[in-house]
């Protein structure tokens, strides 16, 4: 976070993004990260192996880093 976040948001306006938008964007995480971590936590406690629920969280992570090579717009960023 500390090596893309400072320059982040240029990007965003660079490839033409709002101020609204980029406040958007940036935001998003942060409110991600209270609404889900307690749901997944609850998931992973209910599981009978916690490492199925950390597999399954590594494949997503990883289908969605695979955005990075589509061409950046507001819903995909």
């Amino acid at each position: 976070l500390g090596i893309h976040l400072p320059y982040f948001p240029l990007w965003l306006q660079a490839n033409g993004f709002d101020a609204e938008q980029i406040a958007m964007i940036l935001a998003a995480p942060m409110f991600l990260r209270v609404v889900t971590t307690p749901l997944l936590t609850a998931l992973a406690d209910r599981a009978s192996d916690r490492a199925d629920v950390y597999v399954a969280l590594t494949a997503a992570s990883l289908a969605l880093s695979a955005g990075y090579f589509l061409t950046p717009t507001y819903a995909m960023v």
